[in-house]
């Protein structure tokens, strides 16, 4: 277990409803329900280190692009006894 870290997946905000073809690359066309869109930031633990992957958004930003914050990602962190100022390593998938 020398190399083993934790991954805690933090849901954040959701949009709803959204269509399969709003969701997926290629939905399944027999597939019509609208399903809430969830987001993530992931904090990774472990050797002494806390990463976050991604950083999430805040309330003026759900409010903008129409999703509703259920948790502050930085609340999210805190959380987990986790200063979102003390982050040192940040891996951002997409922008």
């Amino acid at each position: 277990m020398g190399n083993a870290y934790e991954i805690y997946a933090l849901r954040y905000a959701t949009m709803s409803p959204r269509t399969p073809h709003l969701n997926f690359l290629v939905p399944d066309p027999h597939d019509t329900t609208a399903q809430d869109l969830d987001y993530f930031v992931w904090l990774v633990r472990g050797h002494g280190r806390d990463i976050l992957v991604d950083t999430g958004f805040n309330a003026e930003e759900a409010k903008a692009r129409a999703r509703k914050l259920t948790l502050n990602p930085v609340d999210a962190l805190a959380n987990f006894g986790v200063s979102a100022d003390a982050i040192r390593d940040v891996i951002v998938t997409h922008l």
